[in-house]
């Protein structure tokens, strides 16, 4: 099984040379979609184990455990050899099939899509595990042809569905119901075909299907209000408990072989394994549903859909319907906005709340008709301690400042690089330690991270690039994928496949850099408040605006370059047929809030304590003093383009604005007034810090008053003479457009 999944990753590299050109439907879609045609139905005799199943895996969902599954899979000898058969032949067919259509010419789409097809035909037959392999590799187009993912994708909601009529009996036992499921949909063996029906109207065949069940639209019997109707693959739970048996046997012989060095494949597995078990018991997604739905309070533009309360079991669920549509449906500027709000809310997971989405493809988020994402399937969830959401942080921060030695710290607290830093001097040698070696290993690391970071084209802006450089490292530098970490590469790898397809430039890290910056500034450690302070006051309470100054500076540099784009597409004629393309720059995108906004927020949070105490302890007369000195011209000149570019900035009816909440707009009231309270505390404080501090005090206040109208004086001079520029550069166009 894991040699299919290899083998093909690992051809798919020589293959995406042969073709030139590399939807999904909804789980819950505004209209019905075809699906294959689903097999018979499941008959007695073949469902008679089901209830040792079911006992193993409510067992297993309680406290999971290796042994019993490699039990499990030893009185299942028979069915564990079928699997390992069945993934077997479909690697040679799979494998068969390209090589015929290796020499198919570049382009060929017919060529393409038969490859594609055959791999997505394979893949659904062996059931939920390939099939969540293969929506995985279906957003990774770095990985697979394009062509190839865009028929994986339809593992996403156009599985192979299994019989309705096995539906039907799943939602009977689920529930007791002698009666029909809908009118004219009675289960086989119904006590009481002409009794009165559970749901008011039900869709006969699947809208939609999976890896683990298929959902149908309905109406339920009682107030008329439309619903989805999720119920599991009968087979599911058997083919996943001998997959994992299988797969625990072909990890442990390659352990002993010492084929994977010093990684620890079982405890891997123990965590993908336990958390898909999880998933098969669908009272575990309602409650993961609520969870999430909470974490996502504060932002009002995600939510989820509710539950409907008394219809949920552990093999069904019934959530409210969705009004809206996936990305494939959408425009432009609509998918560009799903893209941002879709990365935010998962970052927010990541270093903000704890709680993320483990499986967000885009089958699995929506937009709603309202504006709002609507995030769909929490049978996969992950949840991320406080320490590591300091050290993800810190990691963001560090790619978008080009911070190679926070990276590398970043690395060491997550637990990818092992302390002591172990590196092998040459391919194949032994590992050495830093008392074994005469060069500074952590500079060594810090300094191989940088060159290969710079030189991957998407190194500062996508995940997957930072993904390859750590593989890549791997086989010279000791370093291990955590286990608790797996799900988590898994669910942004996913993600930045998704927003990929809107924008190739779209840059993660600076879409997750407010989060990012939130964590950093309300740390959860003692260690990471330590470290916070050092980083913004010295020894001697004085802040170190040299440094803040430098991470601007960064950020206004690129500018010139995006003002130079800019003039230069407005000298092209504009293209006839394409009104909404060019609703924003490529990776552009306005998010909820900048990194300043960020910085407020946390201020006048409860997490803010130590934000507080240093926004109070900072020299505040020795700032003022440094700031009206000739060293700090670049911070001047920093905050005057920043005050000029806000007064010449054009209206902002252009942008949509992000939907919001009742509750997030109640919590941003309450957040301004919050700090209305604590900007006030802190003027007052300093300004009595000023009248205490004598003749040095009153020479800050003057260097205040002369700061604020140089800056005020300077910026509205550049924003009259900026847009003067801008008119006389767009005189030649339109001369232009007229002639």
């Amino acid at each position: 099984m894991l040699l299919l999944v290899s083998a093909l990753v690992i051809d798919a590299a020589a293959l995406r040379s042969l073709a030139a050109a590399r939807g999904a439907v909804t789980m819950q879609a505004s209209a019905s979609v075809a699906v294959p045609v689903p097999p018979p139905p499941v008959s007695a005799a073949a469902g008679s184990s089901t209830s040792a199943v079911d006992a193993l895996t409510a067992r297993l969902n309680e406290q999971y455990q290796r042994e019993a599954v490699i039990d499990f899979g030893k009185s299942q000898f028979v069915g564990v050899s079928g699997r390992l058969s069945a993934f077997t032949a479909a690697y040679v067919r799979v494998r068969q099939k390209w090589n015929e259509e290796g020499d198919a010419e570049a382009g060929d789409a017919e060529a393409g899509g038969s490859r594609g097809d055959a791999l997505r035909a394979e893949i659904a037959a062996l059931g939920p595990v390939a099939v969540k392999v293969g929506q995985t590799l279906s957003q990774r187009p770095d990985i697979l042809p394009k062509d190839v993912c865009e028929a994986l994708k339809t593992l996403q909601t156009g599985n192979t569905p299994f019989a309705d009529a096995d539906a039907w009996r799943v939602i009977a036992d689920e529930t007791g119901w002698d009666g029909p499921i809908a009118p004219g949909l009675a289960p086989p063996g119904c006590a009481r075909p002409d009794g009165a029906p559970l749901f008011a109207k039900l869709s006969a065949s699947p809208i939609a299907a999976a890896s683990l069940g298929q959902v149908y639209r309905g109406t339920l019997a009682d107030g008329g209000a439309e619903v989805a109707v999720k119920v599991q693959r009968p087979s599911a739970r058997r083919q996943i408990l001998l997959d994992a048996a299988a797969i625990y046997a072909v990890c442990a012989l390659t352990e002993r072989a010492g084929l994977v060095g010093d990684i620890d494949l079982l405890k891997i597995l123990d965590l993908v394994f336990s958390e898909v078990v999880r998933e098969l018991d669908f009272t575990n997604e309602a409650t993961n549903a609520a969870a999430f739905e909470r974490s996502l309070a504060h932002l009002g533009y995600a939510t989820v859909p509710q539950v409907v309360p008394g219809l949920v079991t552990d093999k069904w669920i019934v959530t409210e319907w969705v009004y809206g549509r996936h990305l494939d449906q959408l425009d432009k500027e609509e998918a560009l906005r799903y893209s941002a709000m879709s990365v935010e809310a998962v970052t927010a997971g990541l270093v903000c709340t704890g709680l993320v989405h483990a499986d967000p493809h885009e089958g699995n988020i929506m937009l709603a008709d309202d504006g709002r994402i609507v995030f769909l399937d929490f049978g996969l969830m992950s949840t991320v301690p406080d320490a590591m959401m300091d050290a993800f942080a810190l990691g963001i921060q560090a790619v978008i400042n080009s911070d190679w030695p926070g990276l590398t710290q970043a690395f060491i607290r997550t637990g990818f690089v092992e302390t002591p830093i172990k590196w092998r001097p040459e391919a194949g040698a032994p590992f050495v330690v830093q008392e074994e070696w005469e060069e500074n290993l952590t500079e060594k690391l810090t300094a191989e991270l940088k060159e290969r970071m710079e030189a991957e084209p998407t190194g500062l802006s996508q995940f997957g690039a930072l993904s390859t450089v750590l593989f890549a490292m791997g086989k010279r530098w000791q370093m291990r994928t955590p286990p608790y970490i797996i799900l988590l590469i898994r669910t942004f790898l996913t993600l930045e496949g998704v927003v990929g397809q809107i924008d190739e430039k779209f840059n993660v890290y600076t879409a997750a850099l407010p989060w990012a910056i939130q964590r950093a500034l309300s740390p959860s450690t003692d260690e990471s408040a330590a470290a916070l302070r050092s980083n913004l006051l010295d020894g001697n309470n004085e802040l170190r605006w040299e440094k803040l100054v430098d991470l601007a500076s960064k950020g206004a540099e690129a500018a010139p370059a995006a003002e130079a784009e800019a003039a230069a597409a407005e000298e092209e004629e504009p293209p006839a047929a394409e009104p909404a393309a060019a609703a924003a720059p490529a990776g552009t995108v306005p998010g909820t809030q900048s990194p300043l906004q960020s910085a407020q927020t946390v201020l006048a949070s409860t997490d803010g304590a130590e934000l507080r105490r240093i926004a109070r302890d900072v020299d505040s007369t020795e700032l003022l003093l440094q700031l009206a000195s000739p060293a700090a011209r670049k911070a001047r000149r920093l905050a005057v383009a920043a005050l000029a570019a806000a007064i010449a900035a054009p209206p902002a009816e252009a942008a949509v604005a992000w939907p919001t909440s009742s509750e997030s707009a109640a919590l941003d009231r309450r957040s301004s007034g919050r700090m209305a309270k604590v900007t006030s505390l802190l003027v007052r404080s300093h300004l009595q810090r000023q009248l205490a501090a004598g003749w040095r005090g009153a020479a800050a206040l003057c260097a205040l008053a002369w700061i604020v109208a140089r800056v005020g004086v300077a910026a509205v001079a550049k924003s009259v003479f900026d847009t003067l520029g801008a008119q006389l550069r767009r005189l030649p166009r339109v001369r232009r457009l007229r002639g």
